[in-house]
């Protein structure tokens, strides 16, 4: 049993976090635009299946730095892409798309806000 136990024990290690920072600039048109900064961090564990059936469902949260506006959003994993969303119900919602290669696109609705950029992942 203890044997079980020891041998099990580098799966049940956490995996580490990866961190996300982007550069994002809205569309431009004749004018010079400013960048945005925007960092937040993927703590993968958040994903991990219920150890059992009826364990309740994890609310998963990252921290979210956009300029000079800090937010809680929910990171999600979608295939090889990741991100975060956030409902802020009566004003609306925003959410930042982040591709395999580093592209990003972030929305606001109902603004109509877009960005588009890249994002550097580390883990």
């Amino acid at each position: 049993m203890i044997r079980a136990a020891l041998l099990a024990l580098p799966l049940a290690t956490p995996a580490l976090a990866q961190d996300v920072r982007c550069t994002l600039t809205p569309p431009c048109r004749g004018t010079a635009c400013a960048p945005v900064q925007v960092a937040f961090t993927i703590d993968r564990n958040q994903f991990v299946a219920p150890m059992h059936p009826n364990e309740p469902p994890r609310r998963k949260i990252t921290h979210v730095e956009m300029g000079r506006d800090r937010f809680a959003a929910e990171p999600f994993l979608i295939g090889p892409a990741l991100g975060f969303w956030e409902d802020a119900e009566a004003v609306g919602s925003r959410m930042l798309v982040v591709q395999p290669g580093g592209d990003a696109k972030y929305s606001e609705t109902p603004s109509g806000r877009r960005l588009t950029g890249t994002c550097e992942v580390s883990d």
